[in-house]
């Protein structure tokens, strides 16, 4: 009743101002935890050291080198899907050029893949949700589909995740957590509007 004084009286000097609606649910009221990074395992793309005393290996390991600093420039330029596909690349490479017998030493050079290609996702979805996370936290909530929007735009990135490759999975949990978070408080958000319509 307050904020409808407060414009009926602008209305009053001001014939030509327009009332404006009042906010059932203020933007302050929905926790939104910033996502930290820092905790997440194998966000680390430093520079992959391997050695092998096998020739064969250390051929196919130089080769792909090149591959790998391309994905990582990418990474470093923020572009995660252009670095994913190289690093994905470079998987396939493996996989289609190191004979079986060969494949057992480089495990460890896979796994270093496999973990950027997680930072990959990571950071792309990091970026998704803290976009969303922008826009409820500037615009006014004046009616329930302000909640419902960025609550199925947090549902479109949890898709998104249940399509990933499963062996990515372990490196996304906090991601998940996040992101469960936010659904969890747009959902509080809607019952609390709700019950003050």
């Amino acid at each position: 009743i307050d904020h409808y004084s407060r414009e009926a009286a602008k209305k009053l000097i001001d014939p030509k101002y327009t009332i404006k609606k009042a906010d059932i649910i203020s933007s302050s009221e929905i926790s939104l935890k910033v996502i930290d990074t820092t905790k997440i395992e194998g966000l680390d793309i430093s520079v992959l050291k391997f050695k092998s005393s096998d020739d064969t290996i250390s051929q196919v390991i130089e080769k792909l080198k090149v591959m790998v600093e391309k994905g990582d420039n990418y990474y470093e330029m923020e572009d995660y899907e252009s670095a994913r596909e190289v690093y994905v690349t470079v998987i396939e490479r493996i996989n289609t050029k190191v004979p079986p017998s060969k494949k057992t030493q480089l495990a460890d050079y896979v796994l270093k893949i496999d973990e950027r290609i997680t930072a990959t996702y990571v950071m792309e979805i990091k970026r998704k949700i803290e976009k969303i996370d922008k826009k409820v936290e500037k615009e006014e909530i004046v009616s329930f589909d302000d909640l419902q929007k960025p609550y199925k735009e947090y549902l479109d990135i949890e898709k998104y995740i249940s399509n990933i490759p499963s062996n990515y999975f372990q490196g996304l949990n906090q991601i998940r957590y996040a992101l469960n978070n936010r659904k969890d408080n747009i959902i509080l958000a809607m019952i609390l509007y709700k019950e003050k319509e």
